[in-house]
């Protein structure tokens, strides 16, 4: 437990130094009809990574039921097969 917190602060820290190195940076974003200008570049990953977190959400609703193995069948003994036979085996009269 204390692993997954170090490991998750310490991804937290490199955001952070991501983020602040990349404040001056910018970019033209084009959406079909309108072009943003000088958009920080930072910001235009926080918006691609929103969306592809929201378009996870219809994948996780529309998940179906797991359906459940097949009935495994136990396999039957040399003794149920063999039932009508008697235990010295079958009486052919010898002519």
């Amino acid at each position: 437990m204390l692993f997954k917190l170090i490991f998750f602060l310490l991804c937290l820290v490199i955001a952070l130094f991501f983020i602040g190195f990349n404040l001056e940076n910018r970019c033209d974003v084009s959406i079909i009809f309108h072009t943003f200008k000088d958009v920080p570049v930072v910001l235009s990953l926080l918006a691609a990574y929103v969306v592809g977190a929201f378009s996870v959400i219809p994948f996780l609703f529309g998940r179906r039921k797991k359906k459940s193995p097949p009935a495994v069948k136990e396999p039957k003994k040399k003794e149920d097969k063999q039932k009508n036979v008697p235990k010295n085996g079958p009486q052919i009269p010898i002519v």
